[in-house]
């Protein structure tokens, strides 16, 4: 099998290229993918608020949250379906807009 390796002259990344070397700026390597513009994160109220309770956490949550990971550990966690799912929908009632 032969492979020719011949430049690429008039595509638009070498287009590119040249543009980018006519206004002084670098042109990324081989590999690289340069992005213009800065990198951000937004989080949502939900993340903030899990965050603060985090960071707020109490020996008596601390307790409860070790019990609950040995009843999970054991298999003997039984939730109660019906208190989770009317806990989820009040949450969501209360953070709706």
């Amino acid at each position: 099998m032969k492979v020719n390796d011949t430049p690429l002259s008039n595509t638009a990344a070498s287009r590119l290229g040249a543009a980018a070397h006519a206004e002084g700026q670098r042109t990324p390597r081989r590999g690289e993918v340069e992005v213009p513009g800065q990198d951000s994160v937004q989080l949502s109220a939900l993340a903030s608020r899990l965050a603060a309770l985090v960071e707020s956490e109490s020996p008596a949550r601390t307790e409860r949250l070790g019990r609950l990971a040995a009843l999970v550990s054991s298999g003997n966690y039984r939730p109660d379906a019906a208190a989770v799912a009317k806990s989820i929908v009040n949450e969501a009632l209360i953070s709706e807009p």
